[in-house]
Formats: structure tokens, C-alpha cells, sequence
């Protein structure tokens, strides 16, 4: 078959990751796989300068991401916009990644592919979605793949949509493993930086963490992520930060802690928690 994904961008973020495998194990099957992506924004001075003063600085892209290694066709748009039919292959499966891009989806000719919606969460639930409008994605006429049954059961509560297919992620145990061990001689949490998105809930973390500190003064702290937080957020000096781990050096990371931090307030999969246990991390986590 061929098969299309549609990235709004791409990067080193979690939901990029599974696309990325499910691009790169679809062409080891003998599947013909093109990914098509928009590149970052640049962002808007005015916007930039009111998310500094309200500690709410999110990561810029470099171009990077988890295809780059890949030994697939990836095609970047000229600049960020949306994906227009003449940017595509003529597909059989052509699959929407992000609300944006299942607008873009439906929007297509029918030979660029029959198309289909990869939910990899509640996206309306995210700090400054536009709600209706991410909710009106659902309603689209393309097949939904979602990551977790409570996906599923919105879909068919709230939409009346039961005719969709539930692909739980999964976890790579030839890359994320480790050898039994016994605790840290000194007491090591680890966590990731999630940035300043409320439902990601990096203030519950880091209230966790210093309460933690207070008891436990010699506790140490590992934490990674795609850029270290802004002064408005900095770490405390006790936590060592690595910025975009290679996944060696994140299952390394896993495995140096005696406990992982998550806690989001809502989450669609939580690889980070899976990625811990599959290192023999045991995770501290909210009911998300």
C-alpha cells in the first residue's frame, strides 16, 4: 500500500515518536510510507514577548526530529502552511496526525488517499486550543485511529461515532530494557520538563519535588526534555537536565532512578510512564 502521514511539524515530541514508528515498521512490511510536514513557525514577536512575561515560553524547532535517522521519504513544506494536494503522492491511506492536519485532510482529493484521523489524545483539552473547532475534527468523515479506549468512548458518547479502530501505543523493550539493581545509594527522582501547558502539569511536579527535598534532603533529580525551562521556571541547582536525550541516553536516564514523577492532569497515553517501567523504574503518577 501507499501511505501518507500529514505532520503539522516535525520534532523530537513524544506523539511525533510513535508516528515516526509506525512510518518506519509500515515500510519494513513493504508498505511504500511518505511523511509530509510543515516547518515550525517563526513565532510572532508580540506573542513571544506576552509568553515570557507569563513564564509560558514553549521550544522552537531546530528542523530536527525522530525521522531524521529514518530511511524514509520525508517531504518539508516551504513554509508553514497548510498541505495542499500538489505537496502529496498519490496514496492509498492518507493519515491526519493533529487536528490542523485532519482539516487539511478532508479537504484533499480522493486520490491522495482514503483518509483517516490518528488521535493521540483530547486536543480541545489543551491550554489555548480553540475548542469547537478542534472539536468539529471529530466530526469529520475520516476514519479515527485512537490511542486509548476512553478516546474511543468520546468518540461514540459525544459524536455518535463507533466505527473507528483503538491501536494502543506501545513500548520498543529491544530499546527501553535494563539489567535488575538495587536502590541508589542517594535517593534519585527522575521527571520530564513538560513546559508550561497547565494539563501537562509540570507545577504539580515541581511542588511534589521540592516537598520531597524538604523531607529527603540528599534527594537528587534527573530530568529531560526538548529545551531547559526559561528563568522564570528554572530548575532548582539540584536537578541535572539533559536537553533532547538520544533514546541510549533516555533509557539510561530511566534506569539511574529510583522513582519517575508524572503528573499530568490529562494525558492520552503517557509513553514516559511505560518507557520508566519497561527500565524497571517504578513510576509515582496522577490518575490521568
Amino acid at each position: 500500500m501507499r501511505i501518507t502521514f500529514v505532520h503539522k511539524t516535525a520534532n523530537f515530541s513524544g506523539g511525533n515518536r510513535v508516528v515516526a514508528t509506525y512510518a518506519e515498521r509500515l515500510q519494513a512490511r513493504g508498505h511504500r510510507v511518505c511523511v509530509v510536514s510543515a516547518p515550525d513557525p517563526r513565532p510572532r514577536p508580540l506573542r513571544t514577548l506576552l509568553n515570557r512575561v507569563k513564564g509560558r515560553t514553549f521550544p522552537v524547532g531546530d528542523g530536527r526530529s525522530w525521522l531524521d535517522a529514518l530511511p524514509l521519504e520525508h517531504r518539508v513544506l516551504d513554509r508553514a502552511r497548510p498541505v495542499r494536494a500538489e505537496d502529496l503522492p498519490d496514496a492509498d491511506v492518507i493519515v491526519a496526525t493533529w487536528w490542523e492536519t485532519a482539516e487539511w485532510v478532508a479537504a484533499l482529493p480522493p486520490e491522495k488517499g482514503a483518509p483517516a484521523y490518528f488521535l493521540q489524545g483530547v486536543e480541545w483539552t489543551i491550554d489555548d486550543m480553540p475548542r469547537e473547532r478542534v472539536k468539529q475534527t471529530w466530526r469529520l468523515p475520516l476514519h479515527k485511529i485512537v490511542i486509548a479506549e476512553f478516546m474511543a468512548d468520546i468518540a461514540r458518547a459525544e459524536f455518535g461515532d463507533g466505527d473507528l479502530s483503538h491501536v494502543p501505543n506501545a513500548v520498543d523493550t529491544a530499546l527501553f530494557h535494563a539489567p535488575p539493581r538495587a536502590r541508589n545509594a542517594v535517593p534519585t527522582v527522575g521527571f520530564m520538563e513538560v513546559g508550561p501547558l497547565a494539563i501537562k502539569g509540570g507545577d504539580i511536579t515541581r511542588a511534589a519535588l521540592l516537598l520531597a527535598k524538604e523531607r529527603v534532603p540528599e534527594l537528587r533529580a534527573v530530568c529531560f526534555g526538548r529545551s531547559a525551562p526559561p528563568p522564570a521556571r528554572a530548575l532548582p541547582g539540584w536537578v541535572d537536565f539533559h536537553v533532547s536525550p538520544t533514546p541510549e541516553a533516555l533509557r539510561a536516564l530511566y534506569a539511574s532512578c529510583d522513582v519517575f514523577v508524572h503528573a499530568s492532569r490529562a494525558e492520552g497515553f503517557g509513553l514516559p510512564l511505560l518507557e520508566a517501567m519497561a527500565c524497571r523504574t517504578p513510576v509515582a503518577a496522577t490518575p490521568a
